[in-house]
């Protein structure tokens, strides 16, 4: 479980480009440039170094919890269905 919660944890590692590709891909004005330096230098002007980090604790909290659980419940079923089926030996 301890894996899995770390695991998940470094998911959020992309999470700033994340941020940038999410921001290309909002409505936008006509003629507003959708390319990264745009979109980066717009990110930055609105919010400063902050909004590329937007939203990363919830994810990493989010991502440690799902992956630690999947991870335990994969590892237990795992051991149980080996178990089962090495019975009789």
């Amino acid at each position: 479980m301890a894996c899995g919660m770390i695991g998940g944890s470094f998911s959020a590692v992309t999470h700033p480009i994340d941020n940038v590709i999410t921001n290309s891909q909002k409505p936008l004005p006509e003629g507003m440039s959708r390319g990264v330096a745009a979109v980066v230098k717009r990110i930055y002007a609105e919010s400063g170094a902050l909004g590329f980090t937007r939203g990363m604790g919830v994810k990493i909290v989010d991502n440690s919890y799902h992956t630690m659980w999947m991870f335990g419940v994969g590892s237990w079923v795992s051991q149980c269905v080996h178990t089962y089926l090495n019975e009789d030996e």
